[in-house]
């Protein structure tokens, strides 16, 4: 008996799925290729491209708010830099929350790494951290990269995405079901029943909908934030849009959103806006400004036809007089069928 893992998607042809007997095949490549989605489905849980200052001397610390798998997967990391001078020592450390209460916070470290940058002055750095577990409880990232000793850096982009382990025997907290092919193959030629037939989809959908895509990103420096809203009057002062793409899904797709900001005296009430533009009717969410991760949801119009498919979002900020919002991080993840 095996939890057999395919290195690939094997597709079956359509002649056999015309009048399948009751047989190992096609069931049992069809169970393989669950297996094969619950190792190899890799949608981005953060995807984000930091906003920052230009030619940093210090540390820098983004938050990134996450929806990571229930299944408490292993997740690799991968985090781009430049560093103005040849091979510098950058201590790379990522830290997990379960609850983000700003500076008050308590953090478990994932990892923490000292890397060494480019040999070639102004080359870009690519550090990649595979196979961290992150806790199903986690809310948010914390991501953190020291000065170099000598010259600047410049913080470009982190990605983390699920890499788990071959499946194992067991029903995940997510739904899935790994497939054992130790009676379909035994000799004694075991009777095909429907929760085989069942869990090819069964299991699929529990996978999509369990590994949320990271749709939209925006992180500023927790240290000194880039943008800050203190001197735009009180109405919304909107970033430029972004574009999403969602190939072939519609007319409407859901968003899960988070979103974190601060103020630094005043009321804190829906400060923070996310919305669709371009269509009409479109729908708006606020968000307070209280140094928590807000979470909320946005259903948006799609737009385009086919792998052309998109929307495009806002996020805005506003403040009250006197006062200073700052928006340090906005989220929206998509999950396949909503």
């Amino acid at each position: 008996m095996a939890i057999t893992t395919p290195s690939d998607i094997i597709i079956s042809s359509a002649s056999q799925l015309w009048l399948p007997s009751m047989a190992q095949e096609p069931l049992k490549t069809a169970l393989e290729n669950a297996n094969y989605l619950m190792r190899w489905h890799q949608p981005p849980l953060a995807s984000v491209c930091f906003t920052a200052e230009n030619a940093l001397t210090r540390s820098s610390i983004y938050i990134v708010p996450v929806m990571p798998s229930a299944d408490a997967l292993r997740y690799s990391l991968e985090h781009r830099l430049v560093c103005t001078n040849a091979s510098q020592s950058v201590t790379v450390t990522v830290d997990e929350t379960a609850t983000y209460a700003g500076a008050g916070t308590s953090w478990s470290n994932i990892y923490s790494q000292a890397v060494t940058t480019s040999s070639t002055a102004g080359g870009l750095t690519t550090h990649t951290k595979s196979n961290q577990p992150i806790a199903a409880t986690t809310t948010a990232l914390r991501v953190t990269y020291t000065a170099p000793a000598a010259g600047s850096r410049n913080d470009h982009h982190v990605l983390v995405y699920p890499s788990p382990s071959a499946p194992s025997a067991g029903i995940q907290p997510s739904g899935a079901v790994p497939f054992d092919d130790g009676l379909i193959t035994h000799g004694d030629e075991a009777a095909i029943h429907t929760e085989w037939i069942n869990r090819c989809k069964t299991t699929a959908v529990a996978i999509l909908t369990d590994r949320k895509q990271n749709a939209l990103s925006f992180c500023q420096d927790e240290t000194n934030q880039l943008h800050q809203w203190n001197s735009k009057g009180t109405d919304f002062y909107p970033l430029p849009p972004g574009r999403v793409w969602f190939p072939n899904q519609g007319p409407t797709v859901t968003l899960d959103l988070r979103v974190l900001g601060k103020v630094d005296g005043g009321a804190n009430t829906d400060l923070l806006r996310v919305r669709q533009v371009g269509v009409p009717g479109a729908k708006t969410v606020t968000f307070n400004a209280d140094e928590t991760i807000k979470s909320g949801t946005l259903e948006v119009k799609l737009q385009g036809s086919g792998l052309m498919t998109y929307a495009d979002l806002e996020l805005a900020v506003k403040r009250t007089t006197g006062n200073k919002t700052r928006l340090m991080s906005a989220m929206a993840f998509w999950t396949p069928g909503d």
